[in-house]
């Protein structure tokens, strides 16, 4: 793991550090990639998984519990090459050190990093194809379990454009949280939804959800791959619901030009 990643060290339980990558091409394709560390009571497990979009041949997904190998971040790019999945991709842009706790109680805390606000990203995807275009690199650590976060709903996202970066992140339920990032800096929202995100300065972002990515039940979906956390999760996870996008989106703003670009956004709901 790189230095400057943030990572509690601590005696609980669980601990989860979850890599997250994207690309999306200007016609649309979808590179989606995960690395993660998992340890919780007495299992140890890495994984990989990539998702591959493209209007002709729809989404496909692969996942490798056998090995895995953590991106490298340097001063101007993040590369990922993983030969359990087949992928190699660079993601070329400033490097931030964005961090935000999400939550913290007694049992741990949940740090988000987002280190790759907006790049322009090359990947050859586990099939042999290319894609190129913007892309987005965010790190997850969390030491307390995701069935012990008081959350009913999440909302997260990402809109790139030529000349535009945005990010949000918002809970809904007893702990709620609004966070949005516009080119590395955090600004106040009004409201986060799934067809608009309202900024305090007038500037809207506009979604069009026009491209479902994945959507199911996380026992199916995301653990449905990975036997071992299936078998020892409880309900409340392998029953939450999660949807994933690909939108057309434009980004308004009082007197600037309207920017379009792509967004990749979710909304995970607990039973």
């Amino acid at each position: 793991m790189h230095p400057g990643v943030r990572q509690r060290r601590t005696s609980l339980a669980f601990q989860l550090s979850k890599w997250y990558l994207d690309c999306v091409s200007h016609t649309g394709e979808v590179f989606l990639g995960y690395c993660a560390e998992l340890r919780w009571r007495l299992l140890s497990i890495s994984y990989e998984s990539a998702l591959v979009h493209s209007e002709d041949a729809g989404t496909n997904t692969c996942t490798s519990v056998l090995n895995h190998t953590l991106p490298e971040l340097g001063s101007d790019c993040l590369s990922w090459n993983t030969p359990a999945l087949g992928v190699r991709g660079t993601w070329t842009g400033p490097v931030k050190d964005t961090a935000e706790t999400i939550y913290s109680s007694a049992e741990g805390e949940i740090v988000w990093s987002c280190y790759i606000p907006r790049s322009e990203a090359r990947v050859t995807t586990p099939a042999g194809s290319r894609l190129t275009g913007l892309g987005y690199a965010e790190h997850l650590s969390m030491s307390v379990p995701p069935w012990r976060i008081p959350i009913s709903e999440l909302r997260w996202g990402r809109f790139l454009s030529e000349g535009e970066a945005l990010v949000w992140i918002e809970w809904r339920g007893p702990c709620p949280r609004t966070i949005v990032y516009r080119n590395s800096i955090r600004v106040p929202a009004l409201s986060v939804d799934d067809r608009q995100i309202a900024l305090a300065d007038g500037a809207r972002v506009y979604l069009d959800q026009n491209c479902v990515l994945r959507t199911g039940a996380l026992g199916a979906t995301v653990l449905g791959s990975i036997p071992a956390i299936g078998r020892l999760a409880p309900v409340r996870i392998l029953a939450t619901q999660e949807c994933k996008w690909r939108s057309s989106a434009v980004l308004s703003s009082p007197g600037r030009p309207d920017q379009r670009g792509w967004a990749i956004h979710e909304v995970v709901r607990w039973p």
